[in-house]
């Protein structure tokens, strides 16, 4: 069995802000911020603070990942986790606005080479990068392969998407990858495979 020896912290502190560290020992961590050890620290001025959420983890490198992703949460996911409210994180993660994917029609993003006629996404569809250094097969709504050449080596990783009901995957990366990429074939796509 293997102990956990790390942890990721949230605390809260007397101006109802909130703090998110790690550590490897949470009794000495929490002494130290409430006597202010050092006059730089964040929580300094901001004692006494309580302790409001920890989780364990076996691997230093599994706490710092997961450390940096509370920190750029919101208040409102902070306390979710703090609530115990996991499954809230994805109704908070939601994007509201009208750039969201959920208001992405299934349509190719404009493409220079397309004039200004968008056109429905037949699969599978095929799209590179203008420097060919990179290439895209979408296989359907759900999995894409990404072809990749570093140096004169070709890699080729098999994507299969985590599909939520808010959200489409292959629209987001058609979005994301929009004006960067061009059109392509499958005997293109197929050439650069024997290479």
């Amino acid at each position: 069995m293997r102990i956990l020896n790390y942890f990721v912290y949230i605390l809260k502190c007397s101006d109802k802000s909130y703090y998110t560290g790690i550590t490897n020992d949470l009794e000495r961590r929490l002494f130290e911020h409430n006597s202010g050890g050092s006059i730089d620290s964040y929580t300094h001025d901001k004692r006494p603070v309580e302790l409001v959420f920890y989780e364990a983890f076996a691997h230093v490198n599994q706490a710092i990942s997961f450390e940096k992703k509370v920190k750029g949460w919101t208040r409102k996911k902070k306390e979710a986790i703090i609530e115990n409210n996991w499954g809230k994180l994805r109704e908070l993660s939601a994007c509201l606005n009208e750039t969201s994917s959920v208001n992405f029609k299934k349509e190719l993003p404009f493409n220079s080479d397309q004039g200004d006629k968008k056109s429905e996404i037949t699969f599978p569809a095929y799209r590179k990068y203008k420097n060919n250094k990179h290439f895209f097969k979408i296989m359907n709504e759900n999995e894409f392969e990404e072809i990749s050449f570093i140096g004169s080596k070709v890699l080729v990783v098999k994507h299969v998407a985590k599909i939520l009901p808010d959200r489409n995957f292959i629209s987001d990366l058609l979005h994301d990858i929009g004006n960067t990429c061009e059109l392509s074939s499958q005997e293109e796509y197929e050439s650069y495979l024997k290479k």
